[in-house]
């Protein structure tokens, strides 16, 4: 319609039966729609719900997958390219080691397993969770993020324990030679 003046828009919408609504109060001339104004209230109120609820449904998305101890090369390298479409839709995901019978005795082969299953994927991950106990077997939470380096080892305890060890042999050698002579 263009800019023209309020008590023209107003003349306009009274002839349509409908309303006169300010949509951009601070803009210079403001903006204004000819609608009815209930219509215009429910459309902007289902609008608001749905993004809220898309932002809702996207920020706690936690896909699964699940896994056997048994599972072949093949099995892993499809769950793996499963996880890492769910990793790069921005998705958390819950990997699952399920473990039936004897095989939960074996944590550290169900640890294997899981890193086994974490060497094949493309995308980039961090740990949320370490690998637990839980449910049928262990399971672990990975987010999209840079690769976590494993930490290391207190280099500096490690070097004063072994020299304290190397000083003990020591001593004991020279007591064992004294004893002996």
């Amino acid at each position: 319609m263009g800019v023209i003046s309020t008590t023209q828009a107003l003349t306009r919408a009274h002839e349509q039966g409908l309303d006169l609504i300010e949509v951009a109060p601070d803009a210079r001339p403001p903006v204004c729609h000819i609608a009815n104004l209930g219509k215009w209230q429910y459309e902007q109120a289902k609008k608001t719900r749905l993004e809220r609820k898309e932002g809702k449904h996207r920020q706690s998305e936690t896909k699964g997958v699940r896994i056997t101890m048994r599972a072949s090369t093949h099995d892993l390298a499809f769950r793996a390219r499963q996880a890492d479409g769910f990793l790069k839709e921005g998705h958390k995901v819950r990997l699952e080691l399920a473990m039936y019978g004897r095989e939960k005795a074996h944590k550290d082969f169900g640890k294997e397993r899981i890193t086994e299953f974490l060497d094949l994927l493309i995308t980039p991950w961090r740990m949320e969770q370490e690998p637990a106990r839980g449910g049928k077997g262990m399971e672990t939470i990975i987010v999209k993020g840079k690769k976590q380096t494993q930490k290391p080892s207190n280099d500096i305890s490690n070097d004063t324990q072994e020299s304290k060890q190397d000083t003990n042999t020591k001593t004991q050698d020279t007591n064992n030679t004294t004893n002996t002579n």
